[in-house]
């Protein structure tokens, strides 16, 4: 997906690069390297050597050699090579290996935000249900609790459960699971029952035509 949206131009590229050129681990030398690289082949350049990189950058040709060298050895860049019609070897560069690496730091990240915005939703739910028993939770009720976070349960409706077993005078984590459970069974008959009385009304309106 990276690769696509790189290649429409939907991503600036360069920005991404900046931002993630130290867990590439690729010194700054190299990324500017891998910059006009990415620039060349915007421009349907897939040939590379050390000359045109030099005349591109503020690099000798003997740096140029050195930083291609580096990356080909790890693996960031690589080559293809290609048969012309008159049987010879024509040699291509493709970075889609960087890309790919790329798309692995991003989903990394996105996990890294995921469990970070999930330990911000248990630290809610701790915080209300402790204010509620007025005590501690068990190692038993933490467990239930990262288990409504696995199942999606949001803040607003453990509140409501708390409020039904308050109402009830069952202040325990079961009965709040329980009335967890009563709540999506009946948002889920209230969205069957309007179902059934728009099909009820469309066959009405349709019978009347």
């Amino acid at each position: 997906m990276l690769k696509y949206l790189i290649k429409k131009g939907y991503v600036n590229v360069n920005k991404v690069l900046l931002e993630n050129y130290l867990a590439l681990k690729i010194n700054e030398t190299e990324l500017v390297v891998i910059m006009k690289l990415f620039e060349m082949l915007k421009n349907n350049q897939v040939t590379v050597t050390e000359t045109q990189l030099a005349k591109k950058t503020s690099l000798s040709v003997g740096e140029c050699a050195k930083v291609l060298t580096g990356l080909f050895d790890r693996g960031l860049i690589s080559i293809n090579l290609e048969y012309t019609k008159q049987g010879k070897t024509k040699e291509s560069f493709n970075l889609d290996e960087l890309i790919n690496r790329l798309n692995e730091i991003f989903i990394e990240e996105k996990r890294a935000n995921e469990v970070i915005a999930n330990e911000n939703i248990i630290k809610d739910f701790v915080s209300l249900l402790e204010q509620a028993f007025k005590r501690s939770l068990t190692n038993l009720e933490l467990d239930i609790i990262v288990d409504w976070v696995n199942n999606g349960e949001t803040l607003a409706d453990v509140q409501k459960a708390l409020a039904l077993a308050i109402k009830a005078g069952k202040m325990n984590i079961r009965y709040i699971d329980s009335c967890l459970v009563a709540i999506h069974k009946k948002s889920q008959e209230t969205i069957a029952l309007d179902e059934e009385k728009s099909k009820i009304l469309a066959d009405f309106y349709r019978k009347i035509k």
